[in-house]
This record gives C-alpha cells, sequence and structure tokens, in this order.
C-alpha cells in the first residue's frame, strides 16, 4: 500500500476521528491515573494508554465500513474489509515494540496469518509521548513491511496527499 492509496481509501473523518481518539486516550491516562501513575511501569502505561485509544475508537468512530474485531489477542479495527488499523506507541523513529513472536513479526512483515489474509494492508496509528510521558509529540499512520517504514503520516499536518508536492517560492 502506497501513502496516496492510504489517503484515498480511509476516509478524512475516520483519520480526524482517530487521531483525536489517540489524543483522548492519551490524556485519559493522566486524568484518571495520575494519583497512582508514580508506581506504574512504563509498559503498564502504555497497555492503559492503548486500552483507552481503542475504547475511544470503538466508542466514536467505529460504524458499519470501519468496525472493530479482537483475533488472537489483537484488536483490530477494518476498513470494508480492505484495511486493518491498530493502534500503538512509537519511539522516536516511529517504531513500535512488540515481544518479537513469530506472529507478531507474521503482522509487521504484512505476512498471512491465521485469521488475516496477507492481501490486507496493516498500518499502525500512534503516538510518540515526550520525553517525560507527559504529553504527545507527534500522531502518525506507519506502514512498514517488519522493521522497514515505507511511509508514514504526521496525522496532525495536512492531510491532502497532494499538498505535500505543491512547492512556494
Amino acid at each position: 500500500m502506497t501513502e496516496q492509496q492510504f489517503f484515498e481509501i480511509l476516509p478524512r473523518e475516520i483519520r480526524e476521528g482517530c487521531r483525536e481518539a489517540i489524543q483522548r486516550g492519551f490524556d485519559s491516562y493522566a486524568t484518571k491515573y495520575s494519583h497512582v501513575a508514580d508506581v506504574h511501569h512504563p509498559r503498564s502505561v502504555a497497555s492503559v494508554i492503548h486500552d483507552h485509544i481503542c475504547d475511544e475508537v470503538k466508542r466514536e468512530v467505529c460504524n458499519e465500513s470501519f468496525v472493530f474485531r479482537e483475533l488472537r489477542q489483537r484488536n483490530l479495527f477494518l476498513f470494508e474489509n480492505i484495511l486493518i488499523i491498530t493502534f500503538k506507541r512509537f519511539d522516536e523513529q516511529l517504531q513500535s515494540k512488540n515481544y518479537p513472536t513469530e506472529t507478531a513479526e507474521k503482522f509487521a512483515a504484512q505476512e498471512e496469518i491465521e485469521g488475516i489474509p496477507a492481501n490486507l494492508p496493516r498500518i499502525e496509528m500512534g503516538y510518540i509521548p515526550d520525553a517525560a510521558g507527559s504529553s504527545v509529540n507527534g500522531i502518525f499512520a506507519v506502514y512498514k513491511t517488519g522493521k522497514k517504514i515505507d511511509w508514514n503520516v504526521n496525522l496532525n499536518e495536512s492531510d491532502d496527499f497532494r499538498q505535500k508536492d505543491i512547492k512556494f517560492a
């Protein structure tokens, strides 16, 4: 899948809804858990934020064409059975941190997994936290094959693919 195909396939309202859900999911951690945050391990924090993001997407974004499915302990969001979106916490290099199981590696490599055909592209949407973990430095959509990032989009910027080619003197 190319970046242009991503913009052509996934409607703006779903991209914007997911971006907003990521921000709300992140913000909800500070709101709901600030009184105990100092005892949480970073992995626990990321898991709780992930759960809040997925809950926000299910409640605010899902519709007849964008649906939630849980498969093999993965929260998947399918758009018209042609695209899969998952939600992640990214590092500064836009890499997510998954335990490298065979299934996780096949998923990232866009390979077939039981219940997920290889012809369904997988896009990771997620956030980069600041160094303190108190705010979001960016919200991105990333398409990769294995660990190689084929393209990424900053969802906080213009979502018109064609605008990137316009040069002003």
